[in-house]
């Protein structure tokens, strides 16, 4: 009947979809692999200083060095950042950072690091990211070649050739409460970015809001190598990055009162609610309500401000501006080529409500049956004699009947579809590039989507997911040692808490900024107060829900 939620099964029932421009070569990498990377050449003076190192620098400092590296490779006197919260490489540990300083895991380092005019250190390395993760980029577009930095980096790690997506899932309710702990600690008293509350009649007495009590977050967060200008971008305005963090947040509800509060592990509120043995019976606890998606970051923007999103409410408010691209419960996200913005729709797209492609489970393996019920039958016919020998008439009847059901199967498949489709324009000239027929990451067991008169360049990739138990569904405690005790697989991963996971500098080199920059210093995945694209994700939410215009959509918590 039913079985006890996990994070693991709420985790793969919301995986979103991710399609990528043809033009894309930056994917979603292991992070991980970004950490244990170990480059070759020396930091002699003579080379761009790169291999994944932490560091901690003065915010007015124009170079950078070994008196710099906390942890990690400054070959050959460093060594691989270690997975673990352990002196001196150990990327968990507690790094001491001064008010005026800044801390960042330098992995490409600088291509300008040996500039004769002292000018150095704006820009980290396209080229030398584009060539580290090819085993990633090359499998999922065939159109880029196989190939690696020269000379070679190491890894003690074992190589991915997949998309690496980890799922965080964390009760909604938390992120109020972090902004109440930050704005308790800062000593000039700055704003709550979270107002008291914006639909509960009697505020919380400590200025906390309640609203979100009730709903559970799942972000699903991509580390991208690089960021860049789309390839057919004529904005100029736009910067690179080393290390780019993006998220997608699905925010489900708790819509049964009778289904109870109680303590997680770490002192904070759960839901109590059950699993069935499909998706459908798991909705009837528990509603998918809204998606947020992030929207890249702009120039000299950081974790310091709200990170921009896009919000979506996953029910119908007969808007069709507000409209989500959604296979049974699995969002379709494009991402836009180099800046990997999540997008709705592919760019020019326009959205065409009631009009939808079939539901591509049902359709393929209906299609795959009748198929096979065709073949059987003619199989049954190549033993035809005179007169019908009895088992060739049972034959025709099992693969008649083998037919049928695929038959039925692929009807369904158009009788069931409620999503939105989509029309492709003509390419922009902006800022936002993204076109049907590059690569996928999709969810354990879903097909590639495939997309009439449109020359598919990528391939379809079943993605790693890492699930990170931030609120306790599970009874045994998440996993935080690495190498993890057994195998993480496509179908079967299992619960952790990685020791980087709360590291709070750059996932990219510090740039010095100039008035003639190209590059941006790498991104944050969460600051030093516990704010991260989950946390903006939430706050744009927030915003899109009081914004005055949501009410003549009757859109509410």
């Amino acid at each position: 009947m039913f079985k006890n939620l996990n994070s693991v099964e709420l985790a793969l029932a919301f995986q979103p979809i991710l399609l990528f421009d043809p033009s894309e070569r930056f994917y979603p990498i292991a992070a991980e692999e970004w950490l244990d990377h170990l480059a070759t050449d020396p930091w002699d003076g003579k080379t761009n200083k790169r291999g994944s190192a932490v560091m901690v620098v003065d915010r007015n400092t124009t170079s950078f060095g070994d008196i710099d590296v906390q942890a990690g490779s400054h070959y050959p006197t460093g060594d691989h950042l270690a997975l673990s919260n352990i002196e001196p490489n150990g990327i968990g540990q507690e790094f001491t950072v001064g008010f005026n300083q800044d801390l960042f895991i330098n992995v490409a380092g600088w291509d300008d690091a040996l500039s004769p005019d002292n000018q150095g250190y704006t820009k980290g390395s396209l080229q030398y990211l584009d060539l580290l993760f090819r085993s990633v980029s090359s499998n999922i577009n065939p159109i880029i070649p196989l190939d690696e930095p020269r000379p070679s980096p190491e890894f003690t790690l074992p190589r991915l050739s997949v998309p690496t997506i980890y799922a965080e899932v964390e009760w909604a309710g938390t992120y109020p409460r972090l902004d109440k702990e930050r704005r308790d600690s800062v000593k000039d008293n700055k704003q709550l970015d979270f107002p008291p509350s914006i639909e509960s009649d009697e505020p919380d007495k400590n200025n906390i809001m309640l609203d979100l009590d009730r709903y559970i977050a799942i972000t699903y967060y991509m580390l991208y190598p690089a960021m860049e200008p789309a390839l057919s971008s004529e904005d100029d305005e736009i910067h690179k990055r080393e290390g780019q963090w993006e998220a997608i947040t699905i925010f489900i509800k708790n819509i049964f009162d009778d289904l109870g509060m109680r303590k997680s592990r770490d002192g904070r509120q759960r839901m109590d609610f059950f699993y069935g043995n499909d998706v459908k019976e798991c909705i009837d606890y528990f509603e998918p309500r809204f998606v947020v998606f992030s929207k890249g970051y702009t120039t000299g923007e950081d974790l310091d401000s709200p990170l921009a999103a896009e919000v979506r409410p996953l029910f119908n408010v007969n808007n069709p501006n507000l409209g989500v691209i959604r296979f049974g419960t699995n969002t379709v996200a494009f991402v836009g080529a180099g800046l990997h913005k999540n997008l709705f729709n592919i760019a020019g797209a326009v959205v065409i409500p009631g009009d939808s492609p079939p539901d591509p489970t049902l359709n393929s393996i209906g299609g795959a049956i009748m198929g096979a019920a065709g073949t059987g039958a003619g199989i049954c016919l190549a033993f035809i004699a005179s007169p019908i020998p009895p088992a060739v008439v049972v034959c025709l009847v099992v693969s008649g009947v083998v037919f049928l059901i695929g038959l039925v199967l692929f009807v369904l498949s158009w009788l069931l579809k409620d999503d939105p489709t989509i029309t492709e324009a003509s390419l922009p000239s902006s800022t936002d590039v993204a076109r049907r027929g590059g690569g996928q990451a999709l969810p354990p067991g879903f097909p590639t989507l495939t997309s009439p008169g449109v020359a598919p360049v990528g391939k379809g990739l079943k993605a790693m997911i890492r699930v990170i138990d931030r609120f306790g569904f599970d009874p045994e405690l998440p996993e935080s040692s690495y190498p993890l005790p057994e195998p993480t697989s496509l179908e079967n991963p299992i619960v952790e808490m990685p020791t980087w996971w709360n590291f709070s500098g750059r996932w990219g080199v510090r740039t010095v900024h100039r008035a003639t920059s190209e590059w941006d210093s790498g991104t944050r995945r969460v600051d030093k107060y516990g704010r991260s694209r989950g946390y903006w994700n939430t706050y744009r939410l927030i915003k899109f829900i009081s914004d005055p215009d949501r009410k003549s959509d009757n859109i509410r918590l």
